[in-house]
């Protein structure tokens, strides 16, 4: 009996280990297969989990955040054009050593100082243009290119205006060299030419063609009073008449250092015309911008520009931004947005030593400018137009 009841037990024993050991294997793949789905769950990507989590039925997942940039864009120079053509910026700039004339081409606005760019014009030894060779614009007009620039021969007193043509339709090409821009039939030691600067065209919507300067009064001596002229022109290398007057510097935000108007640049808005204008001493904290607005025109009539009695950009003590002016004027590459570039001090006592920056700005209910203030160096600003690269 008793070994009976032994026998029983043992396989009793058995039919409950064999049981186990089933239960085992039919139950081992679920639990490894639980196991490595935990373990993918707990790595999936994480868009799957954005997607999953995010509440806000708004949000643009494929939008990129704007991208920045800082002031300076350039670290030195002076008298910044730019114009915009078919997706490009092109950055005219004379050599700080003076040996010519050079253009950068972008299609960053933010990055026109990262690069030297094509020499398009070598200054000669000796001549009207050996020396002092300033502010250079690079317009298209009627389907070329063309380059106006400053210079003189040495002697401060003869600084006059010269103009180049592009050979090809590639800004950054070659040019022919017209020489001076002078009335034609007079000499070019007349007084009223002998201190003629900053020229720039302007453009009408019937195509007429206007040139733009800083000059001296008739008579008057060296480092004298600095007026804003205006001449027509037969054709975009040649000044066809009597230049006019159209403004003076009579605000003491002109004149407290030295009456001085220079540096034209030609903004329209809405079929305005409009001269933004640098003001007073170059070399100081007073230099600053004007602006004058065409009243009906007749640009050839000084009675019709009308000029605002304050400055319309300058200085910020506040934020230690002195000396800013000589502009030009473009849209961001979405034609949204209106840019300033303009040269500032590079401290308080740097005088005529400059960087050149930008920012943008609006438009007053008149359709006028509105700039605002100088912005601080260094902070970080959105680019144009959200310029994504």
């Amino acid at each position: 009996m008793k070994r009976k009841i032994q026998v029983n037990l043992k396989r009793t024993m058995s039919f409950i280990a064999g049981n186990v050991l089933l239960l085992y294997l039919v139950l081992l793949p679920g639990v490894v297969k639980g196991t490595d789905l935990q373990e993918k769950q707990s790595y999936r990507p994480a868009a799957v989990q954005l997607k999953e989590t995010t509440d806000n039925p708004t949000i643009d997942l494929s939008k990129k955040p704007a991208q920045k940039f800082k002031n300076p864009v350039k670290l030195q120079g002076q008298d910044p054009w730019v114009v915009y053509k078919d997706g490009y910026y092109y950055f005219a700039y004379a050599e700080n050593d003076g040996s010519g004339l050079r253009i950068v081409k972008s299609t960053d606005l933010t990055e026109i100082g990262k690069s030297t760019g094509a020499k398009v014009w070598k200054t000669p030894r000796q001549g009207w243009n050996a020396y002092e060779v300033w502010a250079p614009e690079l317009h298209h007009i009627n389907g070329k290119w063309f380059v106006y620039y400053t210079a003189c021969d040495g002697n401060g007193m003869n600084h006059r205006m010269g103009v180049l043509e592009s050979k090809t339709g590639d800004p950054q090409g070659e040019y022919i060299d017209h020489g001076q821009l002078v009335i034609p039939g007079e000499y070019t030691d007349r007084w009223e030419f002998d201190w003629a600067i900053d020229g720039t065209v302007l453009q009408k919507e019937d195509g007429t063609l206007y040139f733009v300067w800083s000059g001296w009064p008739n008579g008057r001596a060296a480092d004298s009073q600095q007026n804003l002229y205006i001449a027509p022109m037969s054709d975009p290398r040649t000044i066809s008449g009597d230049r006019v007057c159209i403004s003076e510097p009579q605000y003491p935000w002109e004149n407290s250092v030295r009456g001085i108007n220079e540096g034209p640049q030609i903004l329209k808005k809405d079929g305005k015309i409009m001269v933004v204008y640098s003001a007073n001493a170059s070399w100081t904290n007073e230099y600053c911008l004007g602006l004058l607005v065409c009243s009906d025109g007749n640009v050839m009539n000084p009675a019709s520009w009308i000029k605002k009695p304050e400055a319309v950009f300058s200085k910020d003590a506040d934020n230690e931004i002195y000396g800013v002016g000589h502009a030009s004027f473009v849209k961001s590459p979405d034609e949204t947005e209106d840019w300033i570039v303009y040269h500032a001090q590079n401290n308080k006592t740097s005088g005529w030593g400059r960087n050149v920056r930008i920012q943008k700005f609006t438009w007053n209910s008149d359709g006028t400018p509105y700039f605002g203030k100088p912005l601080p160096i260094g902070i970080p600003l959105d680019k144009p137009g959200n310029l994504q690269k």
